[in-house]
């Protein structure tokens, strides 16, 4: 076949109302097979790793399904997700082909096939699925013996044996459910997770007809959800304004020195968490000098989709976002960095936040008054006149519940934010965690108090970034070992004892 040739394939397979083309490298690829170029609507197939068509055609396939997928998302920042959309896409694609006899392949057909499958399943897949199936009855025992005992399943789970709650909750609701070990491992985690009692039985079925739990996802994604031609046009529409929408931002200027920004957070994206922070380029700093960098800003918050920041306009690149106005939009990359942890089960958390460092602080309380955590806030200041108010409510909360510590005295306690937390440590009788983001003497303060308390200490560090994802090594810190590590990958958030606070 010839790249026109596998073009038209594809078209007859799915019509497409964007344009792409199909380029064959000539070469072959040790790594991968084809891959799609978003920015050029390209399928890119190595043509000389295939041994047959049918090879090919299934390469071709799974990057159309990409482009689909590229389509239909609107077409911003994509990077070739294999999320549970494009699966349903590609297996759909597939099965059509199939249903046209354009696409076929040798499993159900060639008797040495078909053998090796009914070994694998019998000895392998089958026996996976009796000790999954084994590990939610020990599992069910266990929570048994925690009510007998009074104790919290979730504890056992998750701080003795080290399993993630919803392993454990599908491993037993497996158990419970009667279900053939010979779906394996993965259907039997599948199967349980899915509480239609309709959707649950077609997934039986057709895990019993020898599909995968990722191609079944597909296909049923696709059967509960059938579209016509026009229905998908519409879809991709809607997705593409909604995309617009989503990068949408607000500005509100609350104070001469301080600004506060939310943007709609892009579906396709995880949400941020405290601690993480994402690398910004306003319009207008696309070229010259002023834009050979990105900008990172920190998480403030997340509510309702939409992300939060604080900051002040010092430099250009703040100073052009805070030009935005309501409507405006910005290049981000998000979300970047690793977050604070969660403090351990009876661990009291104090949290301290100093200049723009407040941002990162009010996002954590926030989030660990949800989990219903008892914390203490402070928040400190070089006068009250730098003090912000914040019009979301949330945040606002937190900002009111803090302890403000001032360095002359004109609010709250008076001194650093670190002497008010060594006052408050005076009285605390419970075990506690110190988290921190701000200046790099407050959070050396910090680590000291906590190396002479011996508790231990998170700090997100304030360290002049470049690319922000790991390249340049512009960012790094120095270690307690000796030796750097990269704010903006192994951080920004550290356990205080890893890094050097001397100098």
């Amino acid at each position: 076949m010839n790249q026109d040739a596998v073009k038209i394939l594809l078209t007859d397979v799915e019509p497409c109302n964007q344009d792409f083309s199909v380029v064959f490298s000539g070469k072959s690829n040790a790594k991968v097979n084809g891959l799609y170029k978003p920015d050029r609507s390209e399928i890119l197939l190595h043509n000389k790793n295939f041994d047959s068509d049918q090879q090919l055609i299934y390469t071709a396939l799974h990057e159309y399904a990409h482009h689909l997928h590229f389509v239909l998302s609107g077409g911003i920042g994509y990077s070739r997700p294999h999320t549970q959309e494009f699966w349903a896409i590609f297996h759909r694609l597939v099965k059509t082909a199939e249903e046209m006899r354009l696409y076929s392949n040798v499993f159900e057909s060639d008797p040495e096939f078909l053998e090796l499958t009914r070994h694998i399943k019998e000895s392998c897949i089958k026996a996976n699925g009796e000790i999954f199936l084994e590990f939610g009855r020990l599992l069910a025992e266990a929570a048994d013996l925690c009510r007998k005992h009074r104790a919290r399943f979730e504890d056992y789970i998750e701080r003795v044996l080290g399993i993630p709650r919803a392993t454990a909750t599908v491993a037993v609701a497996a158990r419970n459910s009667g279900l053939n070990p010979s779906l394996g491992w993965d259907g039997l985690k599948y199967v349980a997770s899915i509480r239609d009692e309709d959707t649950r039985a077609r997934a039986i079925e057709a895990l019993s007809s020898g599909a995968s739990p990722t191609s079944v996802k597909g296909y049923l994604k696709s059967a509960d959800n059938p579209e016509s031609p026009a229905d998908r046009l519409l879809a991709e529409k809607n997705r593409i304004e909604k995309t617009i929408r989503n990068l949408n931002s607000r500005l509100e200027e609350i104070e001469e020195k301080w600004n506060f920004l939310g943007f709609s957070w892009p579906p396709i994206l995880q949400p941020p968490l405290p601690g993480q922070f994402f690398t910004f380029l306003p319009r207008g700093l696309e070229y010259g000098e002023s834009a050979l960098l990105r900008r990172p800003l920190a998480f403030a918050g997340f509510e309702n989709s939409i992300a939060y920041c604080i900051f002040q306009a010092k430099g250009p690149g703040t100073k052009a976002l805070a030009r935005l106005q309501s409507g405006d939009s910005f290049d981000t990359i998000a979300p970047l960095g690793k977050p604070f942890p969660l403090p351990s089960l009876g661990e009291i958390p104090m949290l301290a936040g100093g200049g723009i460092g407040i941002g990162p602080m009010l996002f954590l309380a926030s989030s660990l008054r949800m989990d219903t955590i008892r914390q203490t806030l402070h928040l400190g200041f070089r006068t009250s006149s730098q003090i912000p108010s914040i019009p979301l409510d949330t945040l606002s909360l937190e900002l009111s519940k803090a302890q403000i510590a001032t360095d002359d005295g004109s609010r709250g306690f008076k001194g650093t934010v670190t002497q008010a937390m060594e006052t408050e440590l005076t009285v605390e009788r419970g075990a506690v965690h110190l988290f921190a983001c701000g200046p790099q003497p407050m959070l050396a303060s910090i680590a000291r108090l906590a190396a002479t308390l011996g508790i231990p200490a998170h700090v997100s560090v304030e360290q002049w970034m470049a690319c922000g994802v790991g390249a340049c090594h512009g960012c790094v810190v120095p270690t307690s070992r000796g030796g750097y590590l990269r704010a903006c990958t192994d951080g920004p958030v550290f356990d205080s004892r890893e890094l050097s606070w001397e100098g």
